[in-house]
């Protein structure tokens, strides 16, 4: 199997930048193909942005590509876990 595909994205991922970060991730999906996205440079994620996490998701798996995000700051973990969705994220 190839080596995943990784992107890492920095700064806060909110209303003015999650369709940036979709637009790029999105832009690496492919049939079978595993991509890896480095969020540790995230400090702030506000709906808009966790809404992108799971639009990706929702997008790689109709794709049939393997998606794994990691590196979340506590701050941005903290958020996916009172939203309810980290458990969604990542197999």
């Amino acid at each position: 199997m190839a080596e995943p595909k990784r992107i890492g994205w920095n700064g806060a991922l909110d209303m003015g930048a999650v369709s940036e970060f979709v637009a790029a991730v999105q832009g690496l999906f492919a049939a079978g193909t595993a991509v890896e996205v480095d969020l540790s440079g995230v400090q702030f994620i506000d709906s808009t942005g966790v809404a992108g996490l799971l639009k990706l998701r929702q997008a790689a798996a109709g794709q049939g590509a393997a998606l794994r995000f990691d590196g979340f700051q506590p701050e941005v973990a903290e958020i996916l876990e009172i939203m309810g969705v980290a458990g969604l994220l990542n197999d």
